[in-house]
């Protein structure tokens, strides 16, 4: 009997047991969140929106909206990089982190 337990457990767990369940009732099963994978436009988002920016603080993202509204908006990606604190290496890795994510 508590070998029975452990073996269900162990299915479960293991996402195994999915794979008995009959497909009527997996579907009404809720589905997993997936990421939001929406571009982000560095021209128009909030602080708020850039902080969803894997690498972008709220301090960066605080700077960015600063600059953007002493100076306008950006004319490239590259422009990032005439905020203080952002250089080309922080630029590649933040392109790096978020392929496709960023527009102007």
């Amino acid at each position: 009997m508590k070998l029975n337990h452990f073996l269900f457990s162990l299915l479960i767990s293991c996402g195994l047991f999915t794979a008995i369940i009959p497909a009527s009732y997996a579907a009404t099963l809720p589905k997993q969140p997936t990421a939001i994978s929406s571009k982000i436009n560095i021209n128009h988002a909030s602080a708020t929106e850039l902080t969803n920016i894997k690498g972008i603080g709220i301090k960066k993202a605080d700077a960015i909206v600063k600059y953007r509204t002493e100076h306008g908006n950006f004319k490239s990606l590259n422009d990032l990089t005439k905020i203080k604190g952002i250089g080309q290496k922080f630029l590649a890795r933040l392109l790096q982190k978020n392929p496709g994510k960023l527009t102007f």
